[in-house]
């Protein structure tokens, strides 16, 4: 399963130069998601093929993280937004690759927490 996953990133890294110009020009257009809540996994599915974003994640990370709905006309900033309010999951816009890249939020020290 980790070689999968690490070949799938090496997959997806190596797509990116071709995409470079598209990407940042589909991260500020306005797109009509149709995303129902579910898990993650297949949610960032229908992100990914909606918007034309490429992103990268760690299976084990977000395949049992829930996600809300996204509906209506949105940046595919805020459709990450809403999609993944409330979960333990951010998404980060990484312009030197082209992609976001999908990981769990950091947790603050106890000390932090209060």
């Amino acid at each position: 399963m980790k070689v999968f996953v690490v070949l799938f990133l090496i997959f997806i890294v190596s797509c990116v130069g071709c995409h470079l110009n598209n990407q940042t020009d589909i991260a500020d257009h306005l797109i009509d998601f149709k995303i129902k809540e579910g898990y993650a996994p297949e949610s960032l599915m229908k992100m990914a093929k909606q918007s034309g974003i490429q992103y990268i994640s760690s299976a084990d990370e977000v395949r049992l993280v829930k996600t809300n709905k996204v509906e209506g006309f949105h940046s595919t900033e805020e459709a990450f937004q809403i999609l993944l309010a409330g979960t333990e999951l951010e998404a980060t816009w990484s312009s030197d690759v082209g992609v976001y890249s999908i990981r769990r939020r950091p947790r603050l020290p106890e000390s932090q927490e209060r």
